[in-house]
């Protein structure tokens, strides 16, 4: 009767250890993945960035606008790839900072 405890508990502790393990890979697996997700946006981030130096306007006021359509297109985009990947709480976030900032730029005239 003991041996039959014995093999039975040893039999749940390995399921539990297998289940376990599939739900630690599996959170790492995602977190590898969000990881990635965050690194090619800061690449793409600086990389917009460099792009938008480069450009060359005389006017400050033509500068500012050019910075802010920037910034918003940075946001739609962000917005747009986040829908294509499923990211719908990102794609939110993304949407409503571009409206934030045009607003901002509406009231600032």
């Amino acid at each position: 009767m003991v041996l039959k405890y014995k093999r039975r508990s040893s039999r749940l502790f390995s399921d539990i250890s297998a289940n376990l393990s599939t739900v630690i890979e599996s959170r790492l697996a995602d977190l590898a993945r969000d990881l990635s997700d965050e690194r090619d946006s800061s690449v793409a981030s600086v990389v917009k960035r460099v792009k938008r130096n480069e450009v060359e306007v005389k006017l400050k006021g033509n500068r500012k606008q050019y910075e802010h359509q920037q910034q918003v297109l940075d946001y739609f985009s962000e917005a747009r790839d986040s829908l294509a990947s499923a990211k719908c709480k990102k794609a939110k976030k993304a949407i409503e900072e571009g409206i934030s900032l045009t607003e901002k730029r509406i009231k600032a005239h």
